[in-house]
């Protein structure tokens, strides 16, 4: 199969992209791969279609009536650095801020929700949270 210019560079930008969020787990000492939907807090009441954690999320539709993941919600908000910094699901809230963009490019919908919520407070409570 012969794939033309376009489709080599995209391809190209994909394994940087790629290589580069690896890079950033290492570096923290986290692995894409270690995490799984299952080991996420919010897993068993969390009805979200997409999922940061799913390696499948692109197999996943998402329709008007969904809900949103909440660290995806949350890593879109402004100071979600500095609010995830020292808590247990910071490697969580890593992997959601990393393919955040890849879910939004490729859901419009999702992009929006998230869009919108980047507007809003954070639904972190601070002191319940600092125990951590």
């Amino acid at each position: 199969m012969r794939l033309n210019v376009f489709q080599k560079s995209r391809n190209k930008r994909r394994n940087s992209t790629y290589n580069a969020l690896n890079l950033r787990y290492f570096l923290q000492g986290i692995s894409m791969k270690e995490i799984k939907p299952s080991q996420c807090p919010k897993h068993s009441k969390c009805s979200a279609p997409l999922c940061p954690l799913d390696p499948d999320w692109e197999k996943r539709k998402m329709v008007k009536e969904d809900r949103v993941c909440f660290y995806l919600l949350e890593a879109s908000k402004p100071g979600a650095d500095e609010r995830f910094e020292n808590r247990k699901d910071n490697a969580i809230y890593l992997v959601a801020c990393s393919r955040m963009p890849f879910m939004k490019k490729r859901n419009k919908l999702l992009g929006r929700r998230l869009e919108r919520a980047s507007l809003t407070g954070t639904q972190i409570s601070t002191a319940k949270f600092s125990r951590f």
